[in-house]
């Protein structure tokens, strides 16, 4: 598993050199989902990369069912509460 993704900028194109089952979005991500585009842009794209590997997508530090349901649109797997 890696976590922390988001963290920092890095190409998603490193995901294709891993061998990882699952990816942990940072709370700072899922944390804006709901208002920031960009943070949807990326979160969209890491899961088109993750799901092309067969890599799970987890979304953490999560408040409300609204963000929940906003991830699930865009892709994600599974989710973790605050």
């Amino acid at each position: 598993m890696v976590s922390q993704v988001g963290l920092y900028v890095v190409d998603l194109g490193y995901l294709n050199y891993i061998d990882v089952d699952s990816l942990k979005l940072h709370h700072s991500i899922t944390g804006l989902v709901l208002n920031n585009s960009d943070n949807q842009l990326f979160v969209r794209s890491l899961v088109g990369v993750a799901n092309a590997q067969k890599q799970q997508v987890i979304a953490t530090g999560l408040d409300s069912e609204m963000q929940i349901e906003r991830l699930r649109k865009l892709g994600v797997d599974a989710y973790q509460r605050n």
